[in-house]
């Protein structure tokens, strides 16, 4: 016996179609198409739900290749990236993630996401093989700072040629690039880092380099070097730390070591470290050889991830809006593809950073 209240057991055929929903639910074809497609925004809750309780009674399925052949378009939208090192070293991808399937909810998009993407080339060429089968609409491309180069030069024009709409989405804000993008003004960042410590009094003001070769480090060591000028606080040299360690050990462990190692007196009163997983690294091998944070060396990290605030001392960082990264870029990407006609220059949206005031850093 079925339990009250339980969905009613769909009517299944081999042939359903949106004709057969209208009839169900006594409404028109055209907007059974409107219901489905998700482009129902004027659509009363009521009719709706009719609608959609007649397609689920009849077993109807949206037939998304029947819409590319009339329309053109799948309303799919694709996100790639390094899923692995990304979701699992910082949180990039999965918070830019958020930031698009929030933005797409709350605008009630008829667009829906897929995910592509892997650790290997191989894995990145076989997801581009599926996209250029028209799986998509359009791109939104996830960049590590130390990829742009290559992405510019090789994935750019293979898009071109494809005439495939994309938004780039990195964390660069000095380069210009001729092609939509969101990126990061992380020059502030480093600035803002150097005013805040030199406000709070410190005289020996430090920066540890995570990635030291990469574009987005060089740019919070630019922003560093200024927000010291700004501040009338001296730029140290001595004091300017590059990542090193062996290769496929992760940052936090090298961090720790250097912290461990490094000589008391070569060690300043304050650190700017440009990666919060680095920042944990230094605070840990910092208290295992006994000195205090921020009691003896005062640290602010950058990124904002989910632990800064759960650490003993709490991180202060300078906070990487990942989320509204995300939704910049799908609303730039929604545009360029619903929009008749292309801008007359790429868009360009660059995000600020913001400081977050916790305790590691003794304010």
């Amino acid at each position: 016996m079925k339990p009250r209240n339980a969905p009613a057991t769909p009517r299944r055929s081999a042939r359903v179609t949106m004709n057969d929903v209208a009839r169900e639910a006594g409404v028109s074809q055209a907007a059974v198409s409107l219901i489905l497609s998700g482009k129902d925004r004027w659509v009363s809750d009521s009719t709706r739900q009719r609608v959609l309780d007649a397609a689920r009674e009849l077993g109807y399925r949206y037939n998304y290749h029947a819409r590319l052949l009339r329309t053109g378009k799948t309303h799919c939208l694709a996100m790639v990236g390094n899923l692995h090192g990304f979701a699992l070293h910082n949180y990039v991808f999965t918070n830019v993630c958020r930031g698009v399937t929030e933005e797409l909810e709350d605008t009630q998009s008829p667009y829906s996401l897929l995910l592509f993407g892997s650790a290997s080339a191989a894995g990145i060429q076989r997801s581009m093989e599926l996209i250029e089968q028209g799986m998509v609409d359009g791109l939104l491309w996830v960049l590590s700072s130390s990829k742009i180069d290559e992405f510019e030069r090789e994935t750019v024009p293979w898009l071109a040629e494809r005439n495939l709409p994309f938004v780039a989405i990195h964390s660069l804000s000095a380069r210009g690039f001729d092609f939509p993008s969101v990126g990061l003004d992380s020059a502030a960042g480093g600035r803002l880092a150097a005013k805040h410590l030199a406000k709070l009094g410190y005289k020996d003001l430090g920066i540890y380099l995570s990635s030291p070769d990469a574009p987005q480090t060089l740019e919070m060591l630019n922003g560093f070097k200024r927000g010291l000028a700004d501040a009338g606080a001296p730029f140290q040299e001595r004091f300017v730390f590059r990542e090193g360690g062996k290769s496929g050990q992760h940052t936090f462990d090298i961090a720790c070591d250097f912290a461990r190692e490094a000589p008391r007196e070569k060690l300043p009163r304050a650190l700017f470290v440009t990666l919060d997983a680095s920042a944990y690294g230094l605070w840990k091998g910092l208290q295992a050889r006994g000195l205090r944070v921020p009691e003896d060396v005062a640290l602010v990290g950058f990124d904002d991830e989910i632990p800064t605030r759960y650490l003993a001392p709490e991180l202060t960082t300078i906070h990487h809006p990942f989320r509204e990264k995300g939704q910049e870029a799908v609303r730039l990407l929604t545009r360029l593809l619903d929009e008749p006609r292309a801008p007359s220059k790429p868009p360009r949206k660059i995000l600020a950073p913001t400081l977050v005031v916790r305790k590691s850093c003794g304010a």
